[in-house]
């Protein structure tokens, strides 16, 4: 679905899936595409409370979300605008649990993201992520709020000893299980660019396949539309389990504008206290940016314009149509490459070693023939 705010135009698709266990069939995912006046705004709640209780809190922090960014004027700081929007979604899923100990609240995660000309706000509570695949690399663009993610970060944990982790589901922050939620947002935007992908999901996508897979998976099947890819990314969760609520937000980057191409800040990795951010580069243009609303572009082979019409939906997840549970191949994602082969320096090196010795030794003879030989 082609979809556009005022400086970019993306291909947005979206997917969710109650996923293969049989009690968790009543997905507690919920999400939200929506034209506001800050920009084109993308939501993805996942919620936690079983049944009913984790359902109606994913409603309750998406409409919230949804109904804070549409009331929001134009020209408010967008950080501050999604902040606010998160601290009114945890206070609504707070008011869903009633009387409840915080125990047995019904709680969501959520990650938000915000597109317009300057790039895209992230903000996000719990560890539903979002990700920018860019020239190929997939970048996380949060850390999770969870047990496992503290771990990692105090060096006590690697990222590969996290999966499968028995905290692995413990998360440190959720709308609604306490009267207040401090969210986390980004303090820049991050520019976007011509072929970007934004990608939301909440955890039964990332708690089924690594960052690795996701890039892989994602290298194989934009080339099909973003449709093709959501829906490919889903089965694949299935096929490795699918042990929870599947739901993907995904937005290929059509056309971005001027103002998006020359950002201020340059993207960078999640900040975590302590850890050196790093950017991550632009892509080199092949052609000059196109402004959204004035000129003509293509992409995926497919001629349109930036003018398009502008158009809201609102969606609660439901069971995916057309998405099966058949494994879908991909291609693994090269690795590093091979250090340079050292073997050749080192035997001639080793050569070397033994004529001078044996240079040596003929010395030392010659030098005792000479001595008795006086």
């Amino acid at each position: 679905m082609r979809r556009s705010a005022p400086g970019v135009v993306v291909d947005l698709a979206a997917e969710s899936d109650p996923g293969r266990d049989p009690a968790k069939q009543n997905n507690e995912d919920t999400f939200a595409s929506v034209e506001t006046a800050l920009g084109l705004l993308l939501v993805v709640c996942d919620g936690m409370g079983g049944h009913l209780g984790g359902r109606r809190a994913a409603e309750a922090a998406t409409s919230t979300i949804v109904g804070a960014l549409q009331a929001t004027p134009a020209g408010a700081s967008r950080p501050e605008a999604l902040r606010s929007a998160l601290v009114a979604a945890g206070g609504a899923v707070h008011a869903v649990g009633g009387e409840s100990p915080s125990s047995a609240r019904p709680g969501s995660t959520a990650v938000v993201a915000l597109l317009h000309a300057g790039g895209v706000d992230i903000a996000h509570v719990g560890d539903s992520r979002a990700y920018l695949f860019r020239s190929d690399r997939l970048h996380p663009l949060t850390r999770d709020h969870s047990v496992v993610q503290a771990m990692i970060d105090q060096g006590l944990l690697t990222p590969e000893a996290a999966r499968g982790h028995p905290e692995a589901n413990r998360i440190t922050r959720a709308l609604g299980i306490y009267a207040a939620v401090e969210p986390e947002v980004r303090p820049e935007p991050v520019a976007l660019y011509p072929r970007d992908v934004l990608l939301l999901a909440s955890d039964g996508l990332t708690d089924m396949l690594a960052d690795s897979d996701l890039e892989a998976a994602l290298r194989q099947h934009l080339h099909d539309g973003a449709d093709a890819a959501a829906q490919a990314l889903v089965r694949l969760a299935n096929a490795q389990g699918g042990w929870d609520n599947i739901t993907v937000q995904l937005a290929i980057v059509a056309a971005a504008s001027h103002a998006a191409a020359s950002a201020a800040s340059a993207p960078t990795q999640a900040p975590a206290p302590g850890v050196r951010t790093v950017p991550l580069a632009a892509p080199a243009p092949a052609s000059p940016p196109v402004v959204a609303g004035t000129q003509p572009f293509t992409y995926m082979g497919s001629p349109a314009t930036t003018t398009l019409p502008l158009g809201a939906s609102l969606s609660g997840a439901g069971d995916a149509a057309g998405v099966g549970d058949r494994p879908v191949a991909f291609s693994t994602p090269p690795g590093p490459p091979a250090p340079p082969r050292r073997t050749g320096k080192i035997a001639v090196l080793a050569g070397a070693g033994c004529a001078a010795l044996v240079v040596f030794a003929v010395l030392i003879w010659w030098a005792a023939r000479l001595a008795l030989g006086r």
